[in-house]
């Protein structure tokens, strides 16, 4: 799951089961990109910074136990924000004299 998107990055939120593998790290790619970043298996977020402004990236969760690749993969897709451009707007009011 993405919270936190920004037009440069965003975070990526994850939860895990308990599993039987004591010492299972997840390493995750951003495909479009080639970078990795691996993890313990107790992190729930990384921030994945550095993106380009309103495109589209697969992340690939992979899990690995003791340097061996489980051959569990998870292809996760988001998209990075676009800027909003707020136009300066003047507003012009009347107020008639209650007499």
């Amino acid at each position: 799951m993405v919270s936190n998107k920004q037009t440069n990055g965003v975070r990526l939120n994850w939860e895990l089961p308990d599993s039987c593998y004591g010492e299972t790290d997840i390493v995750i790619e951003i495909v479009e990109t080639g970078t990795k970043y691996r993890v313990t298996k107790e992190s729930t977020f990384i921030d994945v910074l550095g993106l380009d402004e309103g495109k589209a990236y697969t992340a690939r969760f992979s899990m690995m136990y003791r340097d061996e690749d489980l051959g569990i993969s998870i292809p996760y897709v988001f998209t990075t924000d676009t800027k909003w451009v707020i136009e300066d707007t003047k507003v012009q009011t009347t107020f008639d004299s209650i007499g």
